[in-house]
């Protein structure tokens, strides 16, 4: 990269940041509120009977749990046969990294960004053996970057220096060397080009990273690090505590005077342009790295979410959403006014007592004063006092309170969950109707993290395929892999999306992140559903499958083996009793309630075979839903068999003497 081309990369950040700045009131509201100090800390409130409410820490509590409870499990289904059992290996592999990242953390990390400082980012990318992001690489070196990995993999460049990630500048402790990882990203560190509404439309994007400059001069894959500035206004300690001003360093100095108060800002540039990744620092005049892009998926390595979509003016684009809390602020400003209020006049309701001082004594005080309903004012002069009461002011006007959480229930679509009934709901349909309306709001946004989860799944499977080898992936799921369980992944990086896009498909199950449902609700449901077909069709249903299930569904499974009493044995034994019966011609009747596959098996044994046991295995086949089913051998399809038909006495004593075998008395004795 050249002098102009860096000062063009330089200038487009600016660009990005003050674009993003625009964001920056709303998005320190939104966090003052949820750290409980924004009235005190914006509108100078400092009153010891000030009650402030803090209903958007309530909100976000409770809402992100709704949104994603716990883990889904990510299904590959693959559309051709050949491709089987590489979908089940590559299912296995990628739930196992989406426990293994911890993931859920990330998840509701990046959906309380969403709401609070929109949109909400996540990265996805590849650690390599030296303990970075693949996408840190120098293109200049002699194999690429995918080649470098693999060798390092497989051992071919030798064994690296014994440094751990943290020394060489990495300390998130879930990013390991040779494996995947998916990180939530701060929004502040994302910066976006303005005049485009759409993110796949972007040319370009710009990933903050604040790293402390001892971390950075640790790390090996950086260049030009003689000079660079610290970053400004962001360090890692408080300006409360240290004052730390721009300045430049020089390499020279020695490295264990640094502290984690001295950080500096890298701006990782992604441009689809030209496919090209480079790192920067503000007033440095090279550039610390320059690449190509290592991945196969489409895109960006960091992907948004985001729940409300604005649209764009006339002349001006919009990316940015409004944050969950902005809509509703002036309620839950005035929420805390309407109970600072409600606090003042309950302490100013009591009556209250003049009392001229001389005239009383002191236990006549002492009595009235211990009764918390009134109040002993003294004063010298009683008849300088003249009282009068005010004017009744209008009920209404002191039910703010209602309105507040009416305004507010509508506002966040939490129903019931944090308020009382609606007013105005007076039956229970009526409520019904406005519950599955704020139900219907909250899905909304179940579905767009379900969509956004998919998409995460998806580049993390494809960042395992292209760079996991067969080793790595038999130590994941226990077992020896072959070429069919992993394919080797096609040179062509084109090839390998297309392979990804068009035989394979990635999904959840709706509403599998969610909070889990009412359990009684969904235990009368499906004992409904286990009665209704034991009417229709009884002899289907298998009965002690169906016990264990509802055990579990009551959380007894550890206790099944004790609850449910395993009838095999007696099966067994009255298989054979008919068996006895049946090879007497004697027909038994087959009940829909038997193990029917544990008597064909029983059954399946008779020495001799008679048509009441045909009859008996059919019947039990009907209900198998298995038709033709018999005891008896089957006829030979041979047309040399059937035309030779069945040998006579006379014909088998011919061929033993033949073969010259004795056929008088003493030999056949």
């Amino acid at each position: 990269m050249d002098n102009a081309e860096l000062n063009v990369w330089q200038a487009k950040i600016s660009r990005c940041s003050a674009y993003q700045q625009t964001q920056h009131p709303n998005w320190s509201e939104a966090i003052d509120l949820i750290n409980c100090n924004l009235l005190t800390k914006k509108f100078g409130i400092d009153d010891s009977e000030y009650v402030e409410v803090n209903f958007a820490k309530w909100f976000i509590d409770a809402i992100v749990p709704m949104i994603y409870y716990k883990d889904p499990y990510i299904f590959i289904k693959p559309k051709h046969e050949r491709y089987t059992s590489f979908a089940q290996t590559a299912e296995t592999v990628v739930n196992y990294y989406w426990r293994e990242l911890a993931l859920k953390q990330q998840m509701q990390r990046c959906i309380a960004s969403a709401l609070l400082t929109p949109p909400g980012w996540m990265q996805i990318g590849y650690t390599a053996k030296i303990g970075q992001d693949i996408a840190k690489l120098d293109e200049e070196q002699n194999k690429s970057v995918i080649q470098n990995i693999k060798d390092f993999i497989k051992g071919k460049l030798g064994e690296p220096k014994e440094k751990t990630p943290a020394q060489q500048g990495v300390l998130n402790e879930y990013i390991e060397e040779e494996s995947p990882f998916v990180n939530w990203e701060n929004s502040w560190k994302i910066l976006v080009p303005p005049g485009y509404q759409a993110f796949n439309q972007m040319p370009y994007i710009i990933v903050v990273e604040t790293v402390a400059k001892i971390d950075f001069l640790a790390n090996p894959l950086y260049k030009n690090k003689n000079q660079v500035s610290l970053a400004s206004g962001r360090n890692a300690t408080s300006s409360k505590f240290q004052n730390i001003e721009t300045a430049n360093y020089d390499n020279s100095t020695d490295i264990n005077k640094d502290d984690d108060s001295e950080t500096i800002d890298l701006y990782h540039i992604w441009d689809k342009r030209t496919q090209k990744r480079y790192t920067i620092t503000i007033g440095c005049n090279d550039a610390h790295f320059e690449g190509d892009w290592p991945y196969d998926f489409d895109g960006f390595t960091v992907e948004p979410l985001i729940f409300e979509d604005n649209l764009p003016s006339k002349t001006e684009s919009n990316f940015y959403p409004v944050n969950a809390l902005t809509p509703i602020l002036p309620q839950i400003r005035e929420q805390s006014s309407a109970r600072t209020q409600m606090s003042k006049w309950r302490k100013r309701a009591s009556g209250y007592i003049l009392a001229q001082k001389g005239l009383a004594n002191d236990e006549d005080i002492k009595q009235i004063e211990e009764t918390e309903a009134l109040q002993i004012i003294y004063v010298n002069n009683i008849s300088a006092f003249q009282f009068s009461q005010s004017p009744q002011l209008p009920p209404d006007v002191f039910n703010v309170d209602n309105v507040i959480k009416q305004d507010l229930q509508m506002g966040t679509s939490m129903g019931q969950v944090m308020f009382m009934p609606m007013p105005g709901q007076r039956t229970a349909t009526q409520a019904g109707i406005a519950q599955s309306g704020l139900q219907i709001k909250v899905q909304a946004k179940i579905d767009r993290v379900e969509d956004f989860t998919v998409k995460i799944a998806t580049k993390l499977f494809q960042v395992c395929w292209q760079l996991l080898d067969r080793q790595k992936i038999s130590e994941i799921i226990g077992e020896p892999v072959t070429e069919e369980m992993w394919p080797t992944p096609p040179e062509d990086k084109k090839e390998r999306k297309r392979i990804i896009k068009s035989q394979l498909q990635l999904r959840i199950d709706a509403g599998s992140a969610a909070a889990p449902k009412d359990e009684t609700v969904e235990t009368k449901q499906a004992i409904d559903i286990i009665t209704v077909l034991g009417t229709l069709m009884p002899e289907r249903l298998n009965k002690p499958e169906i016990a264990k299930a509802l055990f579990r569904r009551n959380k007894f499974s550890k206790d099944l083996d004790k609850l449910i009493i395993g009838n095999d044995e007696a099966e067994i034994m009255a298989a054979e009793e008919e068996n006895k019966l049946l090879g007497m011609n004697i027909p038994q009747v087959v009940s829909p309630n038997e193990n029917h596959q544990l008597h064909v098996a029983v059954h399946g044994k008779m020495t001799q075979p008679t048509d009441a046991g045909d009859l008996h295995l059919s019947q039990h086949g009907k209900f198998m839903g298995i038709a033709g089913m018999t005891s008896k051998p089957k006829t030979s399809t041979n047309p040399e068999i059937k035309r030779q038909g069945l040998p006579n006495e006379s014909d088998t004593l011919q061929s033993v003497q033949n073969m010259g075998v004795g056929t008088g008395p003493e030999t056949m004795a």
